[in-house]
């Protein structure tokens, strides 16, 4: 019997930890895989210039393991395109700050990424590797 009360204690916190999230509207909120395996990596020739709609740092600073920032940016041609830039050691990005993104043709693989499971997280497809330099005016 006591063996039985585990069992149905583990699968119901196991049900619980990998569950989708709900917002307080009761809206689900896709997992961090969902929104990845929707991610459309395109290519792009030249550099990008846009204004950052949305920055977040990577979860380490890079040593035995790599990690990337993810910035979602609106292209001056109105796209919207997500940004991971590899061991971003930069500070101070701001929303509606405007960038030049330079495309990173390197052939990354596990790579660690913040995840907020934020809306625009999951709604902009077309993501590219690049470097990101702040514009200045002008």
């Amino acid at each position: 019997m006591p063996k039985l009360i585990f069992f149905i204690f583990a699968f119901c916190s196991a049900t619980h930890v990998f569950a989708q999230k709900k917002d307080p509207q009761n809206i689900v909120i896709p997992t961090y895989e969902q929104c990845k395996e929707k991610w459309n990596y395109i290519f792009v020739k030249d550099t990008l210039s846009g204004t950052i709609l949305y920055y977040e740092k990577p979860p380490f600073l890079c040593g035995n393991l790599s990690s990337a920032s993810i910035t979602i940016i609106i292209t001056t041609k109105g796209d919207s395109l997500r940004i991971l830039q590899v061991c971003d050691t930069t500070t101070s990005l701001f929303i509606k700050q405007k960038i030049w993104v330079i495309p990173d043709y390197t052939a990354y693989r596990n790579i660690a990424l913040p995840f907020n499971t934020s809306k625009s997280d999951c709604e902009v497809k077309n993501t590219i590797y690049g470097i990101k330099k702040i514009r200045k005016p002008g």
